[in-house]
This record gives C-alpha cells, sequence and structure tokens, in this order.
C-alpha cells in the first residue's frame, strides 16, 4: 500500500491483528481540503462525454440486459429480515472458511469502517448495517454478503488502491452489490433452480466469493457506486484512476469464463444476456470500466452533484478518514 506501514501481529489463538503505525484520531480538521487533496475538475469542464464504444450497442440490447436482471431481482426478492438472517450465518461461514486470517478489529478496520459509513447514509436500503473486515490474502479481491458484510483483502489494499477515493469506490462498489439485491439475486436463483440445497451456507459462501456477477451487474454496482463516492465527498476521478490502473490491467480485470456446470452461480445472468456480456467485452474490461466511469464522473459533473473532488492521499496514509480531518 503506498505510503502505508502495516504491522501484521499474531496473537493468541492464532489470530492476526492488522495495525496501523499510525493509529487514527478525531483531531478536528480545517472545514476546507489544501489544493493538493482536490482534482481538478477542468477535464469534466471542457470534455465532451466520452462514447466507450457504446455505439457497438444497440438501445435495445442494453435495454433487454438491464431489464432482465431487475425481473430477475425482483421476482427472487427476500425479506430484509430473511436478508440478514442469510448473511449472518455466510458470515459465520466466512469466519470458519479464513480462520486466522480475516480481521474484524483494531485501528485500520476502525478506519474503513468510517468510510463505510460515510457511504451509507445515501443508500437505496438504510436499514442495512454494513460492517467491514480484512482478510489477510495477497489476491487483489474484494467481496459482499447478503445482510451489509463487506470483505477487503490485503493484497487489493496493497496494490491497488493509493488514497481513501479509490477505497471508498471499492467499498462503494460492495455496497451496491448488496444494496440493489444483487447478492440475494444471484443465491435465491441457485435456490430456486436446484443448484444449491438450502442451509448449504459453505457452497454459498463459496460462490458469492468468487464475484461471478454478470458485466451488465458489475457496470451497475461501479456506476451506481460512485454516486455514493461523489455524495460522501469524494472525487469520482479517483474511481476513474482506479480502473486505469488496475494491476495486471484488461486481462486481471476481465470477468471470469462462465461455466455453467461447475459455475452455475456464474450463470445466473450470464448465460441469458450471454450476447450482451460478448459485445461488452469488445473494449477491454478494466479500460471499458475506467471509462464508462468518466462517463458517470460527466454526468455527476453537469448535474452538480460532485460536492467535493476530495482524494484523501494523507488520510489513507495516516489512517485518519475525511470524516474526521481534510487535509
Amino acid at each position: 500500500m503506498t505510503g502505508r506501514r502495516w504491522i501484521l501481529t499474531l496473537v493468541p489463538l492464532g489470530a492476526f491483528l492488522l495495525v496501523s503505525t499510525l493509529q487514527p484520531h478525531a483531531e478536528a480538521g480545517p472545514k476546507k481540503a489544501s489544493a493538493g487533496e482536490l482534482d481538478s475538475l477542468q477535464q469534466l469542464y471542457l470534455s465532451e462525454r466520452s462514447s466507450c464504444a457504446d455505439a457497438m450497442l444497440t438501445g435495445t440490447v442494453k435495454d433487454a440486459g438491464i431489464a432482465f436482471e431487475q425481473v430477475a431481482r425482483e421476482a427472487t426478492a427476500m425479506s430484509e429480515a430473511d436478508e440478514a438472517a442469510l448473511g449472518d450465518q455466510l458470515a459465520a461461514s466466512v469466519d470458519q472458511a479464513y480462520a486466522g486470517s480475516l480481521v474484524r478489529t483494531g485501528p485500520f478496520i476502525d478506519y474503513v469502517q468510517a468510510i463505510v459509513d460515510s457511504l451509507t447514509p445515501f443508500v437505496e436500503r438504510p436499514d442495512i448495517r454494513y460492517r467491514i473486515a480484512v482478510i489477510v490474502d495477497p489476491s487483489v479481491n474484494a467481496f459482499a454478503m447478503p445482510g451489509g458484510y463487506l470483505y477487503l483483502h490485503t493484497g487489493l489494499l496493497e496494490a491497488a488502491t493509493r488514497n481513501e477515493a479509490q477505497l471508498a469506490t471499492v467499498i462503494a462498489h460492495e455496497i451496491r452489490h448488496v444494496d440493489l439485491r444483487h447478492c440475494v439475486a444471484a443465491i435465491q436463483y441457485l435456490l430456486a433452480t436446484g443448484m444449491i440445497e438450502a442451509g448449504d451456507v459453505g457452497q454459498m459462501m463459496v460462490q458469492m466469493a468468487r464475484h461471478p456477477y454478470s458485466s451488465r451487474l458489475e457496470e451497475e454496482a461501479d456506476a451506481r457506486g460512485v454516486e455514493l463516492v461523489a455524495a460522501a465527498g469524494y472525487s469520482p476521478l479517483q474511481s476513474v484512476s482506479l480502473w486505469e490502473n488496475w494491476p495486471g490491467g484488461d486481462a486481471a480485470a476481465a470477468a471470469p469464463t462462465i461455466d455453467p456446470i461447475n459455475d452455475p452461480l456464474g450463470a445466473l445472468l450470464g448465460t441469458l444476456t450471454g450476447e450482451l456480456d460478448a459485445l461488452l467485452q469488445t473494449h477491454p474490461p478494466a479500460s471499458r470500466r475506467a471509462c464508462l466511469l468518466q462517463q458517470e464522473a460527466h454526468d455527476l459533473f453537469q448535474a452538480g452533484k460532485i460536492i467535493r473532488p476530495y482524494i484523501g492521499r494523507e488520510n489513507y496514509r495516516v489512517g485518519v478518514p475525511a470524516s474526521k480531518k481534510l487535509f
């Protein structure tokens, strides 16, 4: 992680504590950020909206994909109480699967949770409680479980995110997977088709951690996530930069090949919208996501919804959230 110093301390019972050498604190900061912590919006003021190769996709095809996925989510909706109960079961399974490498407490967790809490006032389902945990794992990954459980791998924190706005981008994306019922739709589909049995929590957890959403759902989580980023006062341009500099580039960010037999969850919305997904992949994944987020940043700027294009390099370095101090 750029500019950040970590200590991994092995404590009794085999648990890891993730500790920053610089402790978060609640010191009151200036009401205005310094110029060095604010992105210039001149490029959004002067530039035209990028096409992102959308000309290759007809409005009819795109609308059909969105409509299908919306129907799927509505048809498989469960109550928020049932979703919370399922989330608790899945979180317990995650705890077991990552025993010894999962961190739920400590200064860094408090720091990241503060970022989560700055994003959640703007979600569609405000009654869900979002909780963060970090998994000590070198892979560049993050995932969410129903009921508001969010997980970040240390590999992502070390290799991908370089400031607080970029970390907020990752978190907001995972929040939207929960908020927009992507997680619930996926699990309910598996149950309805008999691909997994009710109560097979372990298999549900494994599938959800694999991040098996269609490219359309990923793009929806990106687009709706950057709305949260802007609403919380972060710069959407850092969301663009995150994907422009994604570790491994397009190959690493590419959606996995769908195997409907061994990966039924991946086939949830990918099989019936396979043509759409194939067209979306014409523009390489990481660069396409950066381009689409540039579109979103442009639209948010034009709508006057970028309230403070804050970057948060120093916040990220010292572990003090922007909600407590601006640098």
